[in-house]
């Protein structure tokens, strides 16, 4: 017996997109040969799914300005965009989030801060941001990763205008202890 389609094959993804677009499971059980061609050409069917996509794109882009992330301009037949001052914030952002450039073995980049109470919120908001970017947290106020954010990072202290109170900088832990799951040893020392 043949093995059947691949998942990851081209047309075993195109077959998925094709049940996905159909109403419900009884019509593929009652009469699947009628279901596949009402669906009309395979061309008219890659076409409608190219449609949508651009649609989707265009939604998006739509969504960005509404958010004030980017201006948009047409320009002839194509469409400009620039970003805005939170949309350039915003890239910060997503860099420190997604950036994949790595730093030399055994450098980390640091970032200490010791923000006045009264700005909680901008405490809260970094922490929030080096959980979800992977940070290793080495204290309270001290963080630390092995990628190169170093740039996006002094960017975003600058747009905050927070250098008086956090610090990036690049070093080489002198320390035997290993960068990682901290609240082990923190309960090992408690007992």
């Amino acid at each position: 017996m043949k093995r059947g389609l691949s998942e990851r094959s081209v047309s075993g993804l195109l077959f998925s997109e094709l049940l996905d677009s159909l109403e419900t499971m009884d019509t593929i059980a009652f009469h699947p040969t009628g279901v596949a061609l009402a669906c009309g050409s395979v061309d008219g069917y890659l076409e409608r799914q190219r449609r949508k996509v651009d649609t989707r794109r265009r939604q998006a882009l739509r969504n960005l300005e509404r958010q004030e992330l980017i201006l948009l301009r047409a320009r002839g037949n194509k469409l400009l965009f620039a970003l805005t001052e939170k949309g350039k914030k915003e890239a910060i952002r997503w860099v420190i989030l997604n950036g994949n450039r790595m730093l030399p073995r055994g450098r980390f980049c640091y970032v200490s801060f010791d923000i006045p109470h009264g700005l909680s919120d901008v405490r809260s908001t970094l922490r929030h941001l080096f959980k979800r970017a992977h940070f290793m947290m080495v204290h309270q106020s001290l963080w630390a990763t092995s990628r190169d954010v170093v740039a996006e990072l002094v960017s975003l202290v600058e747009s905050m205008d927070a250098g008086d109170w956090i610090h990036v900088f690049v070093g080489e832990p002198r320390s035997r202890l290993p960068m990682g799951n901290r609240s082990a040893r923190m309960n090992r020392h408690k007992k």
